[in-house]
C-alpha cells in the first residue's frame, strides 16, 4: 500500500473508525514506515458467560443426542423402502495402527487407516421415519438404516460428535440437496429418547477403509 508520508487525495493510510450513517473517517493510528492494512468493522458486544468456579455447578452430562426428522427423506431408494432399525456405532481410540497378515495370533485387519468401531445397539424407528437417541458425548458416532434382518439399506460415510448435552438433527438421510419438508414435530422427539452407552460384551469390527482401498 501507499505508504502514508505520500497521501493520495490527502488521505493519509492509517487506522480509522467510520460512522457507516455519515461516513466520517476519525484517524487512530498511522505509521508512516508500514501500511495499515485488513480493515475489520468493530461493534459492541455481550461480555462473555463466566464460568462458575464451584464445579458442583458445571455440567457434567456425559451424553448428547443425535436426530432426524425422518430417515425416509432420503435419495436412497433402499433406505426408504426397506428401512425399519437405525443402528449406532462408536469409534474408539485405536493404540494398535499396525499389525501384518504373517504374525500368528494377530488380527489383520489392523492394517487399516480408520477407527476401532464399537457397536452401540440397535434401535426400531418410528413410523415416520424419525428417531432420536441419547449417545456418548465427544466420541466419533456414525449411524447406518438397517431393514427387519438387520442388512444395512443405508450407511453413513462419515465420523460425526456431539458434546455433552447438545442436540445435532438433521431432515433426512442424504435427502436431495435442493428440497425440503415442512417442519413438524416427529414423533421420535415426541416419545422419550433411549440412551444407547458401551455395553459389556458389545459387537467390535473394523469401522473405516483399508489402505488397500477396500471396505
Amino acid at each position: 500500500m501507499e505508504n502514508s508520508q505520500f497521501p493520495k487525495d490527502g488521505i493519509v493510510l492509517g487506522i480509522y473508525t467510520m460512522d457507516v450513517g455519515t461516513g466520517e473517517l476519525k484517524l487512530l493510528y498511522s505509521d508512516p514506515n508500514a501500511s495499515c492494512y485488513e480493515a475489520r468493522p468493530l461493534h459492541a458486544r455481550l461480555v462473555p458467560p463466566v464460568i462458575a468456579d464451584n464445579p458442583s455447578t458445571r455440567d457434567s452430562n456425559f451424553t448428547g443426542t443425535f436426530y432426524a426428522q425422518s430417515v425416509f427423506h432420503t435419495q436412497e431408494s433402499r433406505t426408504k423402502e426397506l428401512g425399519k432399525l437405525l443402528r449406532v456405532v462408536e469409534g474408539l481410540p485405536q493404540v494398535t495402527r499396525h499389525a501384518t497378515h504373517t504374525i500368528p495370533n494377530e488380527l489383520a485387519w489392523k492394517n487399516h487407516g480408520g477407527a476401532f468401531g464399537r457397536d452401540l445397539g440397535i434401535l426400531p424407528l418410528a413410523s415416520d421415519g424419525s428417531f432420536a437417541v441419547d449417545v456418548p458425548a465427544d466420541r466419533f458416532i456414525s449411524l447406518q438404516v438397517l431393514d427387519t434382518d438387520r442388512n444395512v439399506v443405508g450407511n453413513q460415510l462419515i465420523w460425526m460428535n456431539v458434546r455433552p448435552n447438545e442436540i445435532k438433527g438433521c431432515i433426512g438421510c442424504h435427502e436431495p440437496a435442493d428440497t425440503a419438508i415442512p417442519p413438524k414435530p416427529s414423533q421420535a422427539l415426541r416419545a422419550p429418547r433411549p440412551t444407547l452407552l458401551p455395553t459389556a460384551s458389545p459387537l467390535t469390527f473394523q469401522a473405516k477403509a483399508w489402505f488397500k482401498g477396500h471396505l
